[in-house]
C-alpha cells in the first residue's frame, strides 16, 4: 500500500459517506429516533466496503478498524475516547440545522499510524448530538513512497477505457511510453499491475453505485464500463465477492 492508494480511499470514502446522508430512510430515521436503524444501516455498507477491500488486497492485513458510535452531552464530555473528542473538535457544529445528518470524514496521523475517518453526525438539540464514525488504522510501516517520475500512471488510470478497440501495451504506446517502461512503474506507483489495479478502481465504483443509487445491475455495469452484467458478475466472483451481498440502501423503503 502507498500514500496514493490512501488517497483514492480517502476521495472514496469521502464521497460514499456524502451519498449515504442522503439517503431517504436516514431523515425519518433521525426524525422517529431511530439510532438503531441508523447505525445499522452504516455499519453494513462499512462492513460490506471493508470486506471487499480486504478481498481486493487494498487495505493490508496490518490495518484494522474501529467503530465509535456515541450520543453526547457538549457539557459533559469528560469519560470519551480521545479520537472522540478529537473528532468533536474538528467538525463545524454551527453550520448544523438541528436533526440533519452530515458527514464525518478526515484523516490524521498518530505514532506509527495513519488513520482515515469516516461516518456520522447530527445535533439532537443546543447541548447534545450523535455520532457514529469507523477509524481506520494503517501502519507507516507498510506505507511506501510513490516516486514522482511514476505520476503519470494516475494519468493513465484516468483516461484508460477498455472500451478502446486496442490492446493495453496500443494504447500505452500510443500515449509515448515505452510498454516494458510502463509496467514497471505501474507497479511502483499501485503497487499492482496496471489493468489489475484499473480494474479494482472500476470494481469499487460499482459498489458504491449499487449501494446508493436505484439503478439495475445491468445499468451499473454499463455504468461502469464492464461490457455487460454477466462480464461484471463474473468478475465480482472470480474475486470472491457476491453482488447479493452488498447492502442496496438506496432501494430500502422508507418509513412514513
Amino acid at each position: 500500500m502507498n500514500f496514493y492508494t490512501i488517497s483514492l480511499l480517502d476521495d472514496l470514502a469521502g464521497r460514499n459517506i456524502s451519498k449515504f446522508c442522503n439517503l431517504n430512510f436516514v431523515k425519518p430515521a433521525v426524525l422517529f429516533s431511530d439510532q438503531l436503524e441508523l447505525s445499522g444501516r452504516l455499519q453494513s455498507i462499512v462492513d460490506s466496503f471493508y470486506a471487499i477491500l480486504k478481498k481486493l488486497d487494498i487495505i493490508p492485513n496490518e490495518a484494522f478498524k474501529k467503530e465509535h458510535v456515541c450520543s453526547f452531552d457538549f457539557t459533559d464530555l469528560n469519560d470519551y475516547d480521545p479520537i472522540v473528542l478529537d473528532v468533536i473538535a474538528k467538525l463545524n457544529w454551527k453550520a448544523q440545522a438541528y436533526k440533519d445528518v452530515f458527514p464525518v470524514h478526515h484523516r490524521y496521523t498518530e505514532g506509527d499510524s495513519m488513520h482515515l475517518v469516516v461516518g456520522i453526525a447530527y445535533l439532537e438539540d443546543i447541548r447534545n448530538g450523535y455520532l457514529h464514525f469507523v477509524d481506520l488504522s494503517v501502519p507507516k510501516d507498510v506505507l511506501q513512497d510513490v516516486p514522482s517520475d511514476v505520476s503519470y500512471i494516475k494519468d493513465l488510470l484516468k483516461s484508460y477505457n477498455q472500451g478502446f478497440k486496442q490492446t493495453l501495451q496500443n494504447y500505452i504506446e500510443s500515449e509515448g511510453y515505452i510498454y516494458e517502461h510502463f509496467q514497471r512503474d505501474s507497479k511502483s506507483c499501485l503497487g499492482d499491475s496496471f489493468y489489475r489495479f484499473w480494474l479494482k478502481t472500476k470494481m469499487l465504483e460499482a459498489v458504491s453505485d449499487i449501494a446508493f443509487t436505484t439503478l439495475s445491475l445491468k445499468e451499473i455495469a454499463f455504468k461502469n464500463n464492464f461490457s455487460d452484467y454477466e462480464n461484471m458478475h463474473k468478475v465480482f466472483v472470480r474475486n470472491g465477492i457476491r453482488l447479493a451481498d452488498i447492502p442496496r440502501l438506496a432501494k430500502l423503503k422508507v418509513r412514513k
